[in-house]
């Protein structure tokens, strides 16, 4: 896998290469993502077969949402006051695992909910621990992102498709027990990672040097778009499949669609950096938001199956072309010892506007139908004025 060279605009003298850093980051995402495709999509249903009411369920769900916003940006904070992204993120998935593990042990709803909220203190931090040092990497290595992640998308397939064959076969009751084993696995590729401070970035972040992410309008507006246009696909996932089924769409024909739009996604990761060249990355992200204002809007007029299908090809653009913008734009903007804390701080963003568009989602789809796609295009159009104004500032 080649390495692509990016500009961070840096003038300082550049760290000593390291030969082999992007395959061994790659194969930390696919380990780290393969968990994901036992524990995202079975994890409710576990919660079901052990007796819980959807009520229950929903609150444990909710869980990893609300502490998201309260405590993942003090932890990727502290990795960078530590300048120990690694080892932070290797204690997290140690102890995701533990007690992912220790779970099977819950029976009654208070049990589990007091494990789950351990778990959840743990395991929200991991994506963002792993792009703090991946976009570290990206700065001071000058390493192709989306081909590195692109790795934890196909992992996250393959661990998705296995899951739900062994949990057809032996019932939801393994689903713990599966993921705890899937997240034992990052352990051996996070200690074969150099330490961050062989990355270049030896400094230390003081205390309250966070407040200089926050300070940093242009960046801010970034990741205030990057969430716009990301939260802007809240229908889609909520109600899509509702939206289609009603038009008559079977279920296999169902899976080929999401299957196209992962299929769009780790095309679009593959190809973001290199098409990108020399511009600037806040172009990744309002060219994916223009997309996405044109797919919501045609989204609204109940497009048939041959459209879907056309349609779902964007989710790349409009998904990881935007992910993989803000990214760029990180490792471009921010001090290499802060880059951590930025990924902590546009978490807590994007979990904040995801929040709010997840609570409304119901309410537009209730009052408007397919037509509170036309919303959707609304919110991505103002993440587009927003980095254009970003890119303004930039002139």
């Amino acid at each position: 896998m080649a390495d692509v060279a990016f500009d961070t605009g840096v003038e300082s003298a550049a760290p000593a290469r390291l030969v082999g850093l992007a395959p061994r980051i790659s194969v930390m995402y696919a380990a780290i993502y393969l968990h994901y495709g036992a524990f995202g999509l079975y994890i409710p249903m576990w919660f079901a077969h052990r007796g819980l009411n959807p009520e229950q369920i929903g609150v444990l769900m909710s869980l990893p949402l609300l502490l998201r916003l309260l405590f993942v940006a003090p932890v990727t904070g502290l990795a960078d006051r530590l300048r120990r992204i690694r080892e932070v993120l290797l204690v997290c998935v140690i102890g995701a695992m533990l007690l992912m593990s220790t779970m099977t042990f819950a029976h009654s709803y208070w049990q589990m909910l007091l494990f789950f909220t351990l778990f959840s203190l743990v395991w929200d931090p991991l994506p963002i621990l792993a792009d703090g040092y991946a976009t570290l990497a990206v700065r001071t290595q000058q390493l192709d992102y989306g081909r590195m992640r692109l790795w934890g998308s196909l992992s996250f397939v393959v661990a998705s498709t296995a899951s739900g064959s062994l949990i057809e076969t032996y019932s939801a009751e393994i689903v713990p027990w599966l993921t705890a084993a899937l997240l034992a696995l990052p352990i051996l590729p996070i200690l074969l990672l150099p330490a961050d401070r062989r990355l270049g970035a030896s400094e230390k972040a003081q205390s309250r040097e966070w407040l200089k992410v926050l300070a940093d309008k242009r960046l801010m507006m970034a990741m205030a778009a990057a969430a716009l246009i990301t939260a802007s696909h809240t229908l889609l996932t909520t109600f899509g499949a509702i939206q289609w089924s009603a038009q008559g769409v079977s279920g296999s024909m169902i899976g080929m669609l999401i299957g196209l739009a992962i299929v769009s996604e780790i095309a679009a990761l593959f190809l973001a950096q290199r098409l990108l060249g020399n511009r600037s990355p806040l172009w990744l992200i309002g060219v994916g938001g223009a997309v996405a204002i044109a797919r919501w809007a045609y989204m609204a007029s109940e497009p048939g199956l041959y459209e879907l299908a056309a349609l779902a090809l964007l989710n790349g653009i409009t998904g990881m072309t935007v992910i993989t913008g803000l990214m760029l734009f990180i490792a471009q903007r921010v001090d290499a010892h802060l880059i951590s804390t930025a990924q902590g701080i546009n978490a807590v963003v994007l979990g904040a506007i995801a929040a709010i568009a997840t609570a409304g989602s119901g309410y537009a789809w209730h009052a408007l139908g397919s037509a509170a796609y036309l919303l959707a295009a609304f919110v991505s159009a103002v993440g587009v004025m927003m980095t254009a104004g970003a890119l303004w500032k930039q002139r």
